[in-house]
């Protein structure tokens, strides 16, 4: 994207993309590298060590001694986590809007250039973003050729959504909440809302961040997937589900840190809204009697059952196993 008839090239906005990282040497190159050739070019590039002790660092420093003017190495003392990573590269930035993407992560090409359009079209939203491929077939293996998916919002796309309706529906459990690497955010709203909290566990940091982003702006909402989220079981999201009790469960102990976290927010806050209130109600109250939620509700206690009792690697072959035969079940119902 080099420009428009209403927004000439040097008048169009920069983006800050801010990528942590820490012994990302695997993939690392590669997500620089779907950065380096997006279409729209306008970006600055902050890569942030988070004490890396392998070969990711140095990738780092050849990037930003190749591209002075637009990469640059940031770190801080020791390994302190996304959050404080995320946060010190949004402090460090210079555009008007702020993209982030995990290091073992990848976007198509035309990522950036459409998202800054929807928000030339919408100036008065804060965020935008939209649904994500789950990327298995990186790894050229024939068991995870077919397994590539759109993992979906469940919500209406291409439309603009009102503080506080995505945050109901996300308290809710109703909708996903969108990736690090499909969503923009106004750099300026990111400073009002105070960034990432620190001491919120692995895969919730994000969504507390996004819950402070749909209590406090409008979203607009595409339905346009423009990243890959790899799916390999060194990711983020694989350690998390090998070390954090239930986290992928909807009684997960980390899913309530964060529902009393989202209800002392809005409290703290004094937004008071009559349907948030009555959500974070009905999304706390199976806390109160669990096993009884569980055993009403056979798919929940199906997932925990299996959570408890299978090693991690068997829960992924069992999911690889399910999703094989709903992705089959849907060609044949194509048919």
């Amino acid at each position: 994207m080099t420009g428009s008839a209403t927004h000439p090239a040097d008048e169009l906005p920069l983006v800050s993309v801010v990528v942590p990282f820490y012994n990302s040497e695997r993939f690392f190159e590669e997500a620089i590298e779907s950065v380096l050739s997006q279409t729209y070019e306008k970006w600055e590039l902050l890569l942030v060590d988070d004490g890396s002790t392998d070969g990711s660092r140095p990738i780092a420093d050849r990037f930003a001694a190749a591209m002075p003017d637009r990469v640059v190495v940031l770190e801080h003392p020791g390994h302190r986590g996304l959050p404080a990573s995320r946060n010190l590269g949004i402090s460090r930035a210079q555009g008007d809007y702020v993209a982030g993407l995990d290091s073992d992560d990848i976007w198509l090409p035309r990522r950036l250039e459409h998202q800054i359009q929807l928000f030339l079209e919408h100036p008065e939203v804060g965020m935008v973003c939209g649904p994500t491929w789950y990327w298995f077939s990186w790894a050229d293996r024939a068991t995870d050729r077919d397994l590539d998916m759109r993992r979906e919002l469940n919500l209406d796309y291409n439309r603009r959504y009102e503080p506080p309706d995505l945050l109901c529906r996300l308290i809710l459990a109703e909708i996903h909440s969108p990736a690090t690497g499909a969503a923009l955010i106004r750099r300026s709203l990111l400073q009002r809302v105070g960034g990432y909290v620190q001491d919120f566990p692995a895969m919730y940091e994000d969504q507390v961040m996004l819950s402070k982003i749909l209590l406090h702006a409008p979203v607009y909402v595409s339905g346009e997937a423009l990243d890959r989220y790899r799916q390999h079981d060194e990711s983020i999201t694989a350690l998390a589900n090998s070390s954090i009790t239930d986290i992928h469960l909807l009684l997960s102990r980390e899913r309530r840190m964060y529902l009393e976290w989202a209800a002392d927010y809005v409290a703290t806050e004094g937004l008071f809204n009559q349907e948030l209130d009555e959500a974070l109600k009905v999304a706390l109250a199976p806390y109160r009697h669990p096993w009884r939620y569980r055993l009403t509700h056979p798919g929940e206690l199906s997932r925990w059952a299996a959570s408890t009792l299978l090693p991690t690697g068997s829960q992924r072959a069992l999911w690889r196993w399910v999703h094989r035969r709903r992705q089959n079940a849907a060609k044949e119902a194509g048919r």
